[in-house]
């Protein structure tokens, strides 16, 4: 009995449908348009220049900083005592929205540029540090004054 894939490459050499019906656009012996690495690049350095590296650089530190203010805008309203734990929480929270982001782009986790992957390893490591900050006796104290009313 023929695998898929061999079915699926009978087919195209006799320039029949697929076996399934399917299109063949989306087949799985080769990958989508977007993963497909462009066989020249400009300026040198392989299929990626300087330029375009730098411009993900760019790109990804910007978003860097931008969770970072972020993660700090939502903390910083809430009492002195909670601040370092919640910065540390946020920040927890917006590592692993960047590594889910990485996972579903399937982005690679080795690359000559800035990565998904960098910028969650960049947030978690942040998000340690802030918890060393954290004062646990005076953070349930502030909690337990806000859930008496006071």
């Amino acid at each position: 009995m023929a695998t898929y894939r061999e079915k699926q490459s009978e087919d195209r050499r006799q320039g029949r449908p697929q076996a399934d019906g399917l299109d063949n656009r989306w087949s799985i012996d080769r990958p989508a348009g977007r993963d497909q690495q462009p066989e020249t690049g400009g300026g040198g350095g392989g299929p990626e220049g300087p330029e375009e590296i730098a411009r993900r650089n760019t790109a990804i530190l910007r978003g860097t900083a931008l969770m970072l203010a972020v993660c700090l805008a939502f903390a910083l309203p809430q009492p002195d005592a909670l601040l370092a734990p919640l910065f540390s929480s946020y920040l927890f929270a917006a590592a692993g929205a960047g590594l889910l982001w990485g996972a579903i782009t399937r982005t690679p986790i080795r690359a000559p540029h800035l990565t998904h992957w960098d910028q969650a390893a960049f947030l978690l490591a942040v998000s340690l540090l802030a918890g060393f900050f954290t004062d646990a006796d005076s953070a349930r104290q502030a909690i337990e004054a806000f859930q008496n009313g006071s």
